[in-house]
């Protein structure tokens, strides 16, 4: 089976982006979504739409190889949000004010990008036009205010480029450069998504679907944290960081 490789550029203006598995309450921005994130926006670019043969057919050749290159820079601010929670019932009132609204404030870091953030997917070449449209049509990346949009077509591409984050174990460590690490996600290995018809029956029951990609109903055994590379450094100053691929302030 051939696989070609699909380059999409995206534009953002402010990139709201929460770091996998860390405190909702005081969230950090990578500035880099995760491969997890990339897929899961392309499946929900179709259920949106209500196109569910099509999020079927893209969800059947998961896990795709996603890498994502960084924009050249990015400055990361912090910013205070407040979270808006109507009452459960009559008597669910605030304690401190009586309302019945509860507020509560939540930071969350955001990031001003210098350039586009390019995305690379390995597919199989009789699916690349599901996936090429699939990225074409993605909304946000993480969260749902974090809009983008694709800067043109979807091309093929030979392979990506070297500066792209990729898993620390998949990293060439004997070339000296500077790093940044973060955590990212990912799903697991196909068979963990997909196990054999010929498996046991409870662990058939756990096989990924489109209902399972739900946060309620999602299983752990379906993704994956790591620790990811990046080339170029961050400066920080208060609470402000900057980050440069090429390493220069």
């Amino acid at each position: 089976m051939s696989e070609i490789w699909l380059r999409a550029r995206f534009l953002t203006h402010s990139f709201h982006y929460r770091m996998p598995d860390t405190v909702a309450i005081s969230a950090v921005n990578p500035a880099v979504p995760s491969p997890l994130t990339v897929q899961m926006a392309m499946l929900a670019a179709y259920l949106r739409e209500g196109e569910r043969e099509r999020a079927q057919a893209l969800l059947e050749l998961l896990p795709l190889k996603v890498r994502v290159r960084p924009p050249r820079g990015a400055v990361i601010y912090r910013g205070i949000m407040r979270y808006v929670r109507p009452p459960k019932d009559a008597g669910d009132l605030d304690k401190n004010t009586g309302a019945g609204y509860k507020i509560s404030p939540h930071f969350r870091e955001f990031a001003l990008l210098d350039g586009p953030l390019e995305v690379y997917v390995l597919v199989p070449a009789e699916h690349h036009e599901l996936v090429a449209e699939a990225l074409e049509r993605v909304p946000y990346l993480g969260a749902k205010d974090s809009l983008v949009s694709c800067q043109s077509e979807v091309e093929a591409v030979p392979e990506p480029p070297p500066d792209c984050a990729v898993a620390l174990e998949d990293a060439d460590l004997t070339e000296l450069a500077d790093y940044v690490v973060l955590q990212l996600a990912d799903f697991g290995a196909r068979e963990h998504l997909f196990p054999p018809a010929k498996g046991k029956q409870k662990t058939q029951d756990k096989a990924l679907t489109l209902e399972r990609l739900l946060p309620s109903q999602r299983l752990k055994e379906h993704y994956r944290l790591g620790a990811y590379l990046v080339k170029g450094r961050v400066y920080s100053s208060g609470n402000v960081k900057v980050f440069c691929r090429d390493g220069g302030p």
